[in-house]
C-alpha cells in the first residue's frame, strides 16, 4: 500500500510540473511579444537619412514597388548616413532580416560596390568626417527571388564601431 502511495503521490508531482511549465510558456511568450515593440531612442553621433528627410530612431522607410520596378525585378532604398557631432567617427552599420521569407536572408547590400551578403551583415568601419556621407548605403530586392512573398522588413542599424555604440536604427519595409 505504501508503495501505491509513492506512486500515486510522484504522479501527482509530475502533473503538477506539468502544468507549471505551461504557465511558463505563456509568460515567455507575453514578453516576446513587448519585445518586437521595442522602443529606441535617437543617436547623439548618427542620423539616418531617406528621401532627404531624417529617419526618427526605430521608424520604417517603405518602399512600394512601381510597375517599372516589377518588370525589372529590382528596386532599392537609398539611406544615407551624416555624423551629427565635430569629430570624425568610426561608422558600422548592420543589416538583419526583421520580417519575411528566409529567402531574404541573403541580400544585394551596396557601399560603393554592390555585393550579395548573408544576413545578419555587420560592415567594416569606415572614417566619416562630421557631415553627410556622398555614398549611400543601399539594399536593394529582387522579387521573383522570394516566391509568392509579398513583403519584406530588414532592421538596419548605424552605429560608432564595432560595437555599434550610439547607434541609430531603422526599418526598410519593401512592398511588391
Amino acid at each position: 500500500m505504501n508503495k501505491i502511495f509513492k506512486f500515486m503521490m510522484a504522479a501527482v508531482m509530475m502533473m503538477a510540473m506539468v502544468g507549471f511549465v505551461a504557465c511558463k510558456k505563456d509568460d515567455d511568450k507575453k514578453s516576446d511579444d513587448s519585445q518586437q515593440q521595442e522602443t529606441y531612442e535617437e543617436s547623439t553621433s548618427f542620423e539616418i537619412i531617406h528621401n532627404g528627410q531624417a529617419v526618427a530612431a526605430g521608424a520604417t522607410v517603405e518602399h512600394t514597388f512601381t510597375a517599372e520596378e516589377l518588370d525589372i525585378d529590382d528596386a532599392d532604398v537609398a539611406l544615407y548616413v551624416k555624423n551629427k557631432t565635430d569629430n570624425t567617427l568610426q561608422r558600422v552599420y548592420k543589416v538583419e532580416l526583421a520580417e519575411g521569407p528566409s529567402s531574404m536572408e541573403r541580400a544585394p547590400i551596396c557601399y560603393g560596390q554592390c555585393t550579395d551578403r548573408f544576413l545578419p551583415y555587420t560592415s567594416e568601419a569606415v572614417n566619416l568626417a562630421p557631415g553627410t556621407d556622398n555614398t549611400a548605403i543601399q539594399i536593394h530586392l529582387y522579387p521573383s527571388s522570394h516566391g509568392s512573398a509579398h513583403t519584406g522588413t530588414y532592421k538596419v542599424t548605424i552605429g560608432n564601431g564595432t560595437n555599434l555604440e550610439d547607434p541609430q536604427v531603422c526599418f526598410v519595409k519593401f512592398n511588391w
